[in-house]
């Protein structure tokens, strides 16, 4: 079950390592994951039973194929070109839905969540872009005479 580069030795420390491909990168390395026991047959077993899982994820995701970034980057440029929006960055969807879900009442956790990131913080400061008219909404809102 073991396929080049995967290994199993007996450590300076006295534990059992084992070494297997967890996936493949772009450049042609590999990126290895490791596991540890106490000895052989446990190591041994630890390692298969998760080569056996990557396995089956590997199958269950046959469908889904990878598709080249230049190839997103190409399709991103023809949609603009064909909505006539001007030449803005591949990431300035990112920040404008960011904008939007925040000017129609989104709240930030949310959003942190959904963008993806680990901290709110990081969602307000870079991604939430203010506009006047929002800043004028808001400012309407404190008008004595609207209350």
């Amino acid at each position: 079950m073991s396929r080049k580069g995967e290994n199993i030795f007996l450590r300076k420390d006295g534990r059992w390592e084992a070494r297997y491909i967890k996936e493949r990168k772009m450049d042609g390395r590999y990126r290895y994951g490791y596991v540890y026991g106490k000895n052989y047959l446990e190591v041994k077993n630890k390692r298969n039973e998760i080569l056996l899982n990557l396995e089956q994820v590997k199958k269950k995701h046959e469908s889904c194929k990878y598709i080249e970034p230049r190839t997103y980057y190409n399709r991103y440029k023809t949609i603009v070109e064909r909505a006539e929006i001007g030449n803005y960055g591949f990431h300035a969807l990112r920040h404008t839905f960011a904008t939007r879900c925040i000017e129609i009442g989104m709240d930030p956790k949310t959003l942190s969540e959904i963008l993806g990131h680990s901290d709110v913080k990081v969602t307000l400061s870079l991604y939430v872009h203010p506009s006047n008219k929002m800043k004028d909404r808001y400012m309407e809102r404190l008008n004595p005479t609207t209350m």
